[in-house]
């Protein structure tokens, strides 16, 4: 039985393709998922019993507008 080495790697790139394809329908079908879309409400503060973290509020004017970024300051420890 000899080892055919053409209809080896004429299968291995056949299956490299199949699984190439099978990943971007995934990722195409299940984009929405992969999306981040934050809330508004803030579920914990970083003051929290979770982290005891001391924090600033921060806001951050937007130039030519009204509107404003709004974030917190978490100083860093101090070594």
């Amino acid at each position: 039985m000899r080892f055919d080495s053409r209809k080896f790697l004429l299968t291995g790139i056949g299956l490299l393709a199949i699984a190439y394809v099978v990943t971007c329908l995934l990722l195409f079908f299940r984009q929405r998922y992969f999306i981040f879309r934050p809330t508004s409400q803030f579920l914990t503060l970083p003051s929290s019993p979770d982290f005891k973290l001391p924090y600033k509020d921060e806001r951050l004017p937007i130039a030519n507008s009204s509107e404003y970024i709004h974030g917190w300051w978490i100083q860093a420890p101090s070594a």
